[in-house]
C-alpha cells in the first residue's frame, strides 16, 4: 500500500502538538477571549456576530471562532477540543512544507524542512496556543506556495496553482482581517518586479480571481456591517486594525530590535543553520534564483511592515518561519551532498542553548523533587543526543538531533507547562467560585475571562472612581477594546442582587481597603495564595 507522506506528516505533527494538552488550562487574556467567544457563539446558537460576555464584539473575524465553535460542538468545552484547532492548523503548516519542499526541491530536503519547522520553538509554542496565528501562518503559507508553483509551472497547469491561492486568501482575511490579503499581495509584487515578470499578472486570471476572493472572504463582511453598521467599521477596522498600527499597544516593545531579538529565540534550536539558510540565500538571489529571491523577499516583507508599525507582538512575524526554514533546509541538503559539515558546531550550540531554556523555564515554575527530576531527565536526553552524534556520521547525525529536540520538548509540555498554564489561568479561581453561585461577583482591579468561561459566573471588574472613566471614554483608545463589565466599588454595592462578594489580589489588599473604607462592610470567606475573597455589603 502507497503511503501518502504529506498526510503521515500531517499526523505525526498532529499527535506532537496535541501532547498532553488536555493539561494545559486554557490562560489568561489572549486565550481565554477566544475560547470564550466561541463558546458563546455556541450557547448563543449565532454564528455571524461574535460576541463576549453577552456582548458583540469585533476584534478579530470570524473565521477562528466558527472553527472553535465547531471543536466545542463536537468533544465539548475541555481544553483538549479547544486545543485540538491550533493544532490542526499547526500540523497543516508542517504538511504543507513538506509538500511545497518536496515538490521545489526534492523529498528528503521536504522532511527535513518538516522537521526543522514542527521543531522550532515558536512554532511548538503557537501550535498550542487558542489564537488566530497558527490558522493564519498555514493559509498565508498555502496562498504563496501555489503562486510560487503556478509561476514556475505553464499554461494550464500555472492557471490552475494561481486559481488554488484565492480561496487561500480569502480565508486568511476571514481569519485576520485585511492583513490576510495585504502581505501576501505585497510578497507576490515586489517579487515580480524583482523578476521582471510583470507579465505573470495576466496568466493569474485576477478577474476569476477577485471573484473567488471575493466569494470566500466577503459575505460575512456584509453580514456583520449589515447587522451593526457603522459601530463594526469604527471598531473592527478603526481600533482593531488602523489604532493597532499607529499608536503602540505596548510602547515599551517599540524598539527596532524587537523582531531580530525574537528571531533569535523562535528559531531555537536551529538558530545559527537559520542564519546560515539565509546568508546562504542571499548570495543565491544574487545570482538570480526564483526560489531564493521568493523565499527572501516573502520574509523581508513581513519583518518591514511590522516594524514600521507602531503594536509590536511576538506573533506578527510568525509567518516568516515558513520562507526561512525552506531557505535552511536547502541550505544543509546542499552541504550534505557537498559532504561540507562544518556547519555542525552550529546545531550543536543550538541544541545546548535550547535545552539550556528549556531547564532556566522550568525552574521558575518547578521545585523540590519534580524540579531534580525534570533537570536528570533532561540531562540524560542530551547525553543521549551526544552518544548518538557520536555514533552517527555525516547527514545521518541530524537524526539524534532532531529526536533530543523532540524528547526535550515532551518533558518541557508533560512537566512544566501543566504548572505555567495554571498559573496564567482563571481555571482554579473558577473552582473556588462555583460556591458561590447565586453571589454577584466583583474582581478588584483585575479580571479573569478563564474564570468565566470555565465556570460560566459573570464577573464585574471594578475599578477606582479615579480609574474608570478610562473605560467608559468613547474616544478612540486601547481603553474600547475592554467589553467587560466594569464599575465602582459603590456601584457595584447598588447594583441588583443582595449577595455580593469582592475577590481581591492579595498585592492589592492596600488599595482595596482604601478604595471600600466607609463605603462597605467586609468579611472575608475565604483565600487561596493570590486571592482574599470577601463577602461585601454597602454601609
Amino acid at each position: 500500500m502507497k503511503i501518502n507522506k504529506p498526510l503521515l506528516v500531517f499526523g505525526l505533527s498532529l499527535l506532537l502538538f496535541l501532547f498532553w494538552a488536555q493539561a494545559f488550562p486554557v490562560t489568561d487574556s489572549v486565550e481565554s477571549n477566544y475560547a470564550l467567544t466561541a463558546k458563546e457563539m455556541v450557547t448563543s446558537a449565532d454564528w455571524i456576530s461574535p460576541r463576549i460576555y453577552g456582548k458583540f464584539w469585533y476584534d478579530k473575524p470570524v473565521m477562528i471562532y466558527w472553527l472553535l465553535a465547531l471543536a466545542m460542538k463536537a468533544f465539548g468545552y475541555a481544553e483538549l477540543a479547544v486545543r485540538l484547532v491550533p493544532a490542526l492548523a499547526g500540523a497543516g503548516g508542517v504538511a504543507l512544507i513538506y509538500w511545497f519542499v518536496a515538490k521545489v526541491r526534492n523529498e528528503r530536503t521536504g522532511l527535513l524542512a518538516a522537521v526543522l519547522l514542527a521543531t522550532s520553538l515558536q512554532y511548538l509554542i503557537i501550535a498550542k496556543l487558542i489564537i488566530t496565528d497558527s490558522l493564519l501562518f498555514t493559509l498565508n503559507a498555502a496562498a504563496l506556495a501555489c503562486f510560487y508553483l503556478g509561476y514556475i509551472n505553464h499554461r494550464g497547469a500555472a492557471r490552475r496553482w494561481y486559481l488554488l491561492s484565492y480561496p487561500c486568501l480569502g480565508l486568511a482575511v476571514l481569519t485576520k482581517g485585511p492583513v490576510g490579503v495585504l502581505l501576501p499581495g505585497l510578497v507576490i509584487l515586489i517579487f515580480l518586479a524583482w523578476r521582471k515578470r510583470w507579465s505573470a499578472l495576466r496568466k493569474m486570471r485576477l478577474g476569476v480571481g477577485l471573484l473567488l476572493f471575493s466569494a470566500v472572504a466577503l459575505p460575512w463582511y456584509g453580514l456583520m456591517y449589515a447587522r451593526h453598521g457603522q459601530a463594526f467599521l469604527d471598531t473592527f477596522f478603526g481600533i482593531h486594525n488602523f489604532l493597532r498600527a499607529t499608536v503602540s499597544e505596548h510602547p515599551r516593545d517599540n524598539v527596532i530590535y524587537y523582531y531580530p531579538l525574537l528571531f533569535v529565540a523562535s528559531t531555537l534550536p536551529w538558530t545559527g543553520v537559520c542564519f546560515a539558510g539565509l546568508g546562504e540565500g542571499w548570495r543565491q538571489c544574487r545570482k538570480w534564483d526564483d526560489l531564493s529571491s521568493f523565499l527572501l523577499i516573502w520574509a523581508g516583507v513581513f519583518v518591514v511592515f511590522y516594524s514600521l508599525m507602531a503594536t509590536k507582538y511576538p506573533t506578527y512575524t510568525f509567518p516568516i518561519l515558513f520562507p526561512v526554514i525552506v531557505l535552511t533546509a536547502c541550505y544543509l541538503e546542499n552541504r550534505w551532498e557537498q559532504k561540507d559539515f562544518r556547519f555542525g558546531w552550529l546545531m550543536g550550540g543550538g541544541l545546548l542553548l535550547w535545552y539550556a531554556t528549556l531547564v532556566f523555564v522550568g525552574g521558575r515554575y518547578l521545585n523540590g523533587v519534580l524540579l531534580a527530576v525534570y533537570v536528570i531527565l533532561n540531562v540524560i536526553c542530551l547525553s543521549a543526543i551526544m552518544f548518538g552524534c557520536g555514533r552517527f556520521t555525516g547527514s545521518k547525525r541530524f537524526l539524534p538531533l532532531a529526536a533530543g529536540v523532540i524528547a526535550g520538548y515532551l518533558l518541557f509540555a508533560a512537566l512544566v507547562v501543566p504548572p505555567f498554564g495554571s498559573d496564567r489561568s482563571g481555571k482554579e479561581l473558577a473552582r473556588m467560585l462555583a460556591s458561590y453561585a447565586h453571589y454577584q461577583i466583583g474582581a478588584f482591579q483585575f479580571y479573569s475571562t478563564a474564570a468565566v468561561y470555565y465556570g460560566g459566573h459573570r464577573l464585574t471588574m471594578l475599578e477606582t472612581g479615579a480609574d474608570i472613566h478610562h473605560f467608559r471614554q468613547h474616544t478612540f483608545s486601547w481603553y474600547a477594546k475592554y467589553t467587560m463589565p466594569v464599575a465602582t466599588v459603590p456601584e457595584f454595592l447598588a447594583g441588583p442582587g443582595k449577595l455580593k462578594m469582592i475577590i481581591v489580589k492579595r498585592s492589592g489588599w492596600p488599595r482595596f481597603k482604601a478604595e471600600t473604607s466607609g463605603v462597605a462592610s467586609l468579611e472575608k470567606v475565604g483565600q487561596n495564595a493570590e486571592y482574599l475573597f470577601y463577602r461585601v455589603r454597602a454601609i
